[in-house]
């Protein structure tokens, strides 16, 4: 990718540029940049729009994610310019405008981009908060950033949005939540009930379990999506292995969490009762639609 202003330093007139191009050696993708490759890649078209802006700028938003690893090609990409310079370019871009105190000084490869933490809290003021909450936990699972990180990049916005989620959010993954689903688990069902902590993420026998309540020998499994083919047939004979160590597993989805939080949690309370937990778990302010009875407490 070079600029009409590249292109004379290297020699070359306008005339021989648009012959190359007529005869399609060369393409313009956009207005302003010369593909010397033939047809422009996506990632020829970040470079494009890095250059297009002044110098300084860098490719963020889902399009800096993409240049770590932790998104697919995204239609749309974002290019941060220093603050002052407005542009208006047709094509995939949406220039904005930073300044000094926006981002992190450090830019990072080749098209330059933002770092990781950036570029997440940058998309908390376009995701909801399910997809913001994915997206962290999978950019921590991924090793591409840290909750230590993650914080001190918050620390420097004192007006971004999602906070109060995400540091909640950052101390869950510390405790080993993996899932948007397990989260809610932990919060929906076992905490806001006054429910055992069990263990997150355990291995044993080769397999790794969600939840795991050793003492009194149960395993609570969390199924973001509907499984299928081979993973179904790893998820049954995981619990199969399970139950002949004298583990009992009990399976919940979305369904079951988000919008059955109280009888899930009275499902669970009443299994753990039976296996010798002498507690007694507490109502939420959801759980008038629970029938009464003794398992719950006043």
């Amino acid at each position: 990718m070079l600029t009409p202003e590249q292109l004379q330093g290297h020699g070359l007139s306008r005339r021989p540029v648009d012959r190359l191009v007529s005869q399609r050696h060369w393409s313009r993708p956009v207005r302003g940049i010369v593909c010397t490759s033939g047809q422009a890649s996506w990632l020829g078209m970040a470079w494009a729009g890095v250059l297009l802006g002044p110098e300084g700028s860098r490719v963020g938003g889902q399009a800096g994610l993409h240049l770590h690893g932790l998104s697919g090609e995204p239609e749309q990409i974002d290019v941060w310019t220093p603050r002052g310079r407005r542009l208006r370019v047709e094509g995939p871009y949406r220039f904005r405008e930073e300044g000094p105190a926006t981002h992190s000084g450090r830019t990072f490869g080749s098209p330059p981009h933002l770092g990781v933490e950036d570029c997440v809290l940058d998309l908390a003021a376009e995701l909801d908060q399910e997809d913001f909450l994915a997206l962290v936990i999978d950019a921590v699972q991924r090793r591409r950033t840290t909750p230590s990180r993650l914080c001190s990049a918050l620390a420097c916005r004192p007006r971004a949005r999602h906070r109060a989620l995400l540091e909640a959010v950052l101390g869950d993954v510390r405790a080993g939540v993996e899932s948007p689903l397990e989260r809610a688990y932990l919060h929906r069902v076992e905490r806001a009930h006054g429910l055992p902590r069990g263990r997150r993420q355990v291995r044993r026998g080769g397999y790794r379990r969600d939840v795991v309540h050793e003492e009194l020998g149960l395993v609570v499994e969390l199924d973001s999506q509907w499984h299928a083919g081979l993973a179904r047939f790893v998820d049954m004979d995981r619990d199969n292995t399970a139950m002949l160590g004298g583990l009992v597993t009990l399976r919940y989805g979305w369904v079951h969490v988000a919008g059955a939080a109280c009888r899930t949690a009275a499902q669970v309370a009443q299994v753990m009762r039976a296996r010798g937990w002498s507690g007694t778990p507490t109502r939420c302010r959801s759980c008038v639609a629970v029938p009464d009875g003794d398992l719950w407490a006043a």
